[in-house]
């Protein structure tokens, strides 16, 4: 970071006499400026720049520093008379990296402001503030927890500074990663983050070596550790050296007798992995005939024992650690009371599921185990020998022992709730006397459900809507049932988004399965949306079932007739019959039924009993009423067309229709008489008469050509064939004249 020399608004004091040498030569006093730079590092008596070829004024000049920088003139060294710079020193942007005196002309009187500026370079390396940062995390830190580490300082500016972070070595499976985020002040601050699971037990400590680079080229570094110590938690349950213990011990053994000791370890440490040893007493030997030492798990006789009252004890054995929470494991330890004697078989029986009880669930497999049977005998010799076999159960239960003493209730074929919830199972315990001597007990087992059974919808579905109906509009009820039970029977429903499908105009209680509308619904956009509907229980995991409705929208008259195209443009002879038709106006409407059914009519009267024309309601051509004349009423008819649908919405077209004209009209003179007289010997082409005719017709039809038909005997006289047109008003105009002439001279 550099540090430049502190300046105020207030004038120093060389200022004040350089003022002093202006006043004392006034005459060609200016002031003058010339800055300078040079790179930090450089070696001494490096040109820097000349105050001459900078400002144009000439020595020899009068240095005027500061009095209080009294470095300057040794970390510059200026000629007063060539005014040339150079360092007196190897310059230090971080030390000091500016410079300015002034620099005043003895022989022109001027004042020259001499800067000089020192440019940083990357001399210096990223320096952590410690060499080694010790931290501790838990080994249940989550990931993504974040550890701020002091950021690299690094004396150089800008991009020289430090501009990234990495971790070079010592992290092991990835298990950390370096953050960096820019802070207010611009320094580049690094976060240390989890970034994978800690565990004590596979890697204790992570010596991570990290470094800071700056921003040159090539780049500077430095590097620190960071030594990252992992908390133990207490994540390992005691593990025994087995899972099953057995014991013999004669029933005459006093109290405080060994029996066996048990053993387990723990891998985790401190207070985690001490381990406490005990006897279940809500699960086995209640009556406390055992005790165990906790620290050594040494099992001994606690009260006298009974061969004829118990045989065998099945002990259910704890190891618990002593952490926070603690963790714990149990085994099976099985003592057998030694002794003969005269009795019956005797039958215990402990289930293996969770709350002890006579029960198993629907989703065992052939194998799993229901129950443990334990059969003892007071008798010794051959009447000690038990046999135990089953009966009920239908074959979906059977038996498995190694030792004749305890028997295991297996699943023998696969078990079904929703067809059989419960079984009645006997189980016959027969020694080996003889007479043999007989004992059973019966077992009400039950079977728990599991969630094995989908959701399943009731009934089909068909419904209508009207698409009039508004938001929130009740469309059909779903039904949906789950043969399970409990929790695994209760059903969500939603409504899922599939391809074809119109699940945003639809919404269903999530409960009961209401499907109500959420928007509003288009027939002419889709007349049958179909909806998925999915229904899924809340087992674990869950099961669900979709179901696919199609909804049957109902019309309603929502649109108006469309014209196309809105105006029409006809042609049609003026002679045309009455009845024929000219032109077909034509409207769709995309409602359906009677809203969609479109009829055709002319304007009201008294504008339609003007026009010659009538219109086909249901065909909308539009036919002639009456005959028309080109010559004597309008050539042209502009008129409106009226559509409306059988729900009395309605559009308009403008319809234009041309008459055109034929040739239904002779040519008139007028008048009919022409008196003229011509003197003889008069010249040949004198004007004698002129005659004029008209023709109610319009255009080519109107055009006349003249001849003389009769009474011109030996070919005196010559009329002139054609009338002229006025081109400007479109009239024709008959000129024809009639001349003297010649027999076979035209004009």
């Amino acid at each position: 970071m550099s540090r430049r020399n502190s300046r105020t608004d207030m004038v120093p004091p060389w200022t004040l006499l350089a003022c002093l040498f202006l006043l004392l030569h006034p005459a060609n006093s200016q002031s003058h400026e010339a800055t300078f730079q040079t790179e930090e590092g450089q070696a001494v008596g490096t040109y820097i720049g000349n105050i001459v070829e900078a400002s144009g004024i000439t020595g020899p000049f009068y240095l005027s520093p500061d009095p209080s920088d009294t470095q300057l003139l040794q970390h510059l060294s200026i000629d007063e008379h060539t005014g040339v710079i150079r360092s007196g020193i190897s310059l230090d942007r971080e030390t000091r990296d500016f410079y300015e005196l002034l620099a005043v002309s003895t022989s022109q009187g001027q004042v020259v402001t001499v800067k000089v500026q020192v440019l940083d370079r990357n001399d210096n390396n990223p320096i952590f503030p410690q060499s080694l940062y010790q931290l501790e995390l838990s080994e249940s830190t989550p990931v993504g927890v974040k550890r701020n580490i002091d950021s690299a300082q690094d004396a150089d500016a800008g991009v020289l500074g430090v501009q990234r972070y990495e971790i070079n070595s010592g992290n092991i499976g990835n298990a950390f990663r370096l953050d960096a985020r820019r802070g207010g002040d611009g320094v580049l601050y690094p976060e240390l983050v989890v970034s994978n699971p800690l565990d004590k037990e596979t890697t204790p400590e992570y010596n991570l070596i990290i470094y800071a680079y700056d921003g040159g080229t090539p780049p500077r570094s430095g590097s620190t550790t960071v030594r990252v110590t992992v908390g133990d938690v207490n994540d390992n349950q005691p593990i025994f050296t087995q899972s099953r213990y057995s014991a013999e011990v004669l029933e005459n053994a006093t109290v405080g007798t060994s029996v066996l000791d048990v053993t387990a370890s723990d891998q985790d440490e401190g207070q985690n992995g001490v381990i406490i040893y005990g006897i279940d007493r809500r699960q086995s030997d209640t009556e406390e005939f055992f005790a165990i030492n906790s620290e050594t798990g040494v099992i001994s006789v606690n009260k006298p024992l009974d061969f004829e009252d118990r045989s065998v004890h099945e002990l259910i054995v704890y190891a618990r650690d002593n952490g926070t929470q603690p963790e714990r494991t149990t085994a099976f330890v099985s003592v057998n009371v030694l002794d003969v004697n005269d009795n019956l078989p005797t039958i215990d029986i402990t289930f293996l599921n969770e709350n002890q009880s006579a029960s198993v669930s629907e989703g065992a497999e052939p194998g799993d185990f229901v129950a443990r049977i334990s059969v003892s005998d007071s008798d010794n010799g051959e009447n000690v020998n038990v046999n135990v076999t089953l009966e009920g159960g239908d074959g979906r239960f059977g038996l498995t022992t190694q030792d004749n003493i305890i028997y295991l209730v297996v699943v023998a074929r696969p078990l079904d709730r929703e067809v059989v919830p419960n079984y009645q199972i006997r189980v016959i315990a027969q020694d080996s006397g003889a007479p043999p001597l007989t004992v059973d007990r019966t077992i009400n087992l039950q079977v728990t459900d599991i969630n094995d059974n989908a959701p399943e919808f009731v009934g089909s579905y068909a419904p209508s809507l009207s698409e009039a109906a508004p938001i929130g509009t009740s469309v059909f009820q779903l039904t949906a049932r789950d043969r399970d039970i409990g929790v695994n029977a209760e059903i969500t429903f939603s409504i899922l988004s599939t391809p074809g499908t119109r699940s945003d105009w639809f919404t269903v209680d999530p409960a009961s399965g209401l499907i109500t509308t959420r928007a509003i619904v288009d027939r002419e956009i889709d007349p049958s949306p179909r909806i998925t509907i999915d229904a899924t229980d809340h087992g674990t995991p869950a099961m669900s079932t979709t179901i696919q409705v199609t909804v049957t929208l109902l019309d309603f008259n929502d649109n108006e007739p469309i014209f196309n195209p809105t105006f029409y443009n006809a042609t049609v002879l003026e002679d045309e019959d009455v009845g024929h038709c000219i032109v077909q106006v034509s409207a769709s409407d995309p409602d359906e039924g009677v809203n969609g059914q479109v009829t055709y009519s002319l304007p009201p009267t008294p504008i339609a009993r003007q026009l010659p024309f009538q219109i086909q309601p249901a065909t909308g051509w539009i036919c002639m009423t009456q005959a028309l004349d080109h010559d004597t009423e309008p050539s042209r008819y502009d008129f409106s067309v009226t559509a409306k649908d059988g729900g009395n919405l309605d559009a308009t077209a403008w319809v234009s229709i041309f008459i055109q004209d034929v040739n239904d009209n002779h040519p008139e003179f007028y008048p009919l008489s022409y008196p003229a007289d011509v003197q003889e010997n008069s010249p040949v082409g004198l004007e004698v008469v002129t005659v004029s005719a008209s023709d109610r017709d319009s255009g080519r039809f109107a055009r006349l050509t003249y001849r003389i038909v009769s009474g011109n005997g030996g070919g005196k006289f010559a009329i002139n064939a054609n009338t002229d047109f006025d081109f400007e008003s479109g009239v024709v105009i008959p000129t024809p004249k009639i001349v003297a002439g010649i027999e076979g001279r035209s004009f």
